[in-house]
């Protein structure tokens, strides 16, 4: 992905930071980077929830629309 590519170069800028003798400054970029694969699973999760969302609400428009095409068939016979 686009989006993954461009943390990655913004990682590897902050560790290039790290090396100038920033002091400690490692740590930092470490718990950045756990922060952010904490948000990245966090979003997946989120992902995976508005699909199953989705799929739900279309299976119940689905099950309603089928009731109503029974109704007008039944009302025009």
């Amino acid at each position: 992905m686009m989006e993954d590519d461009a943390f990655d170069v913004e990682l590897s800028t902050l560790h290039e930071g790290d090396e100038d003798g920033g002091g400690g400054g490692g740590k930092d970029v470490m718990d950045l980077e756990m922060e952010i694969e904490e948000l990245k699973q966090e979003l997946i999760e989120e992902k995976q929830r508005s699909v199953m969302l989705e799929v739900k609400i279309r299976e119940e428009v689905s099950a309603e629309m089928a009731e109503q095409l029974v109704e007008i068939e039944q009302d025009f016979e």
